[in-house]
């Protein structure tokens, strides 16, 4: 059989390309794409859980732990 056109290519994981236990970035985008997550494909090994519930990317995982860091720091 062959099958002609556009298929859809089955979600990755950004950081080990693994398909398993996906979850989708849940970091808010600004700019252009307000009111938009990242949605970056990320298995539970590499995702960031935040409760209640809220998954992130590596990347968007250290913008968010700097932030609760520089919170936690305070003005200087």
């Amino acid at each position: 059989m062959i099958v002609c056109g556009r298929q859809a290519h089955a979600k990755r994981c950004v950081v080990c390309q693994t398909h398993d236990n996906l979850k989708l970035c849940d970091y808010p985008l600004a700019g252009p794409k307000h009111g938009q997550t990242c949605n970056r494909p990320v298995c539970g090994t590499h995702a960031t859980h935040q409760e209640p519930d809220f998954d992130l990317c590596p990347s968007h995982a250290r913008i968010v732990a700097a932030q609760q860091q520089a919170l936690l720091l305070g003005p200087r």
